[in-house]
């Protein structure tokens, strides 16, 4: 199932975010590879939207819902190094604890999709 998560950066903090999903993608790919498949995403995207209100990270990634939202839980409280990096990184750039993550991102409802096939 699709899901999109729009993050508030903070202030001063988008470089820090394009290295951290640089490292996500490069350095790091392998761990984030496991973890990604153990919360059973098949595909994801990030992108960074600015304007007048500042800079957000949109994470759009699909995948088994039920499998992620365990898999978040376990991340929260994990000591392996990866979700250890992980959560401190994400703590400094978007000033969100995945300990006590926000509720907002529960409460995102898929309306549709459209991808471009051949008739």
């Amino acid at each position: 199932m699709p899901y999109a998560r729009i993050i508030p950066i903070r202030p001063g903090q988008r470089e820090a975010c394009k290295r951290f999903v640089t490292e996500l993608l490069t350095s790091r790919r392998a761990a984030f590879a496991a973890s990604q498949r153990a919360e059973g995403i098949t595909e994801e995207h990030f992108l960074i939207q600015s304007d007048h209100l500042g800079d957000r990270l949109i994470v759009y990634n699909d995948g088994e819902a039920q499998s992620r939202e365990r898999m978040r839980q376990v991340r929260a409280q994990s000591n392996d190094p990866f979700d250890v990096w992980f959560r401190e990184q994400f703590r400094a750039i978007h000033g969100i604890s995945l300990e006590h993550p926000t509720t907002g991102g529960a409460n995102v409802e898929h309306l549709g999709s459209w991808r471009d096939t051949p008739d």
